[in-house]
C-alpha cells in the first residue's frame, strides 16, 4: 500500500471515463499543444506594432531646396561684393562727393518756386503800401486842430473846473510858497464875493415882495 500511495501521482487520471489511460493521456497531450499553437500563432485585435516610416516625413525636399536656393543667394551677393571691393581698391570709386554737375531732381520744385514768387510779390505789395502810408497821409493835421480847440472850448463852458492847461501845469510845478498865499487870497476874495451877492439878491427879493 506504500508503494502505491507514494507512486499514485504519477498514473494519469483523465477528466473523463476511457479504457486505456496512456492512449487518453498521449490524445490530451496533442490537444494541448495544439491549444498551445494556436494561442501563439493568434494574432491581436490592438495594433500595438511601430508605425510605418514614410521618407518625406524625416527627408523634407522643400526645405533642403529653400535652403540651398538661400546659401545661392547668399553667395551670389558676397561675390558680388568682393567685386565691388576690388574695382574700388583698383580706382577710386564712381561715388564722388564734390560732384557739382549731377543735376537735382524733384518732383515739388516749380510749385515751391511759384509759392516763393507769390509770397516775394505780396511783400513788395505790402511794403509799397507801407511806405506810402508814411509820406502821404490820408488824416490831416490842420482840420483836427480847430476842431479839438472848438471841444476844449465847449468842455471849459460845459465842465464845473476849468481845465487846466500846459502852461499853467508847468508854472504850477515850479510855483513856490507865494502862489499859495495868492491862492488863499483869490479864494477869500471869492468867498467874499459870493456872500456880496447873496445879499444883493436877498435885498432884490425883499423890494420885489414890497412892490
Amino acid at each position: 500500500m506504500g508503494e502505491t500511495d507514494t507512486e499514485a501521482y504519477k498514473f494519469y487520471d483523465p477528466l473523463f471515463p476511457c479504457q486505456n489511460r496512456k492512449i487518453q493521456e498521449s490524445l490530451d497531450q496533442m490537444t494541448y499543444n495544439k491549444h498551445r499553437r494556436a494561442i501563439d500563432g493568434a494574432s491581436t485585435t490592438l495594433d500595438t506594432k511601430q508605425p510605418r516610416v514614410y521618407i518625406h516625413q524625416h527627408l523634407k525636399l522643400k526645405k533642403l531646396q529653400l535652403e540651398e536656393e538661400r546659401l545661392a543667394t547668399i553667395e551670389r551677393d558676397n561675390r558680388l561684393l568682393l567685386e565691388r571691393i576690388a574695382k574700388i581698391m583698383r580706382t577710386t570709386g564712381s561715388i564722388d562727393n564734390n560732384n557739382l554737375d549731377r543735376e537735382i531732381k524733384s518732383l515739388s520744385i516749380e510749385k515751391r518756386q511759384r509759392e516763393l514768387l507769390r509770397i516775394t510779390q505780396e511783400n513788395k505789395q505790402i511794403l509799397n503800401r507801407i511806405m506810402n502810408r508814411k509820406t502821404k497821409s490820408q488824416y490831416s493835421r490842420n482840420t483836427w486842430e480847430p476842431k479839438w480847440r472848438k471841444e476844449e472850448y465847449y468842455m471849459a463852458q460845459l465842465s464845473r473846473f476849468q481845465p487846466v492847461s500846459k502852461k499853467t501845469k508847468s508854472k504850477s510845478d515850479s510855483g513856490t510858497e507865494e502862489d499859495q498865499n495868492t491862492s488863499g487870497d483869490d479864494q477869500q476874495k471869492k468867498e467874499s464875493g459870493t456872500k456880496k451877492a447873496k445879499q444883493t439878491s436877498s435885498s432884490q427879493k425883499i423890494e420885489q415882495q414890497k412892490a
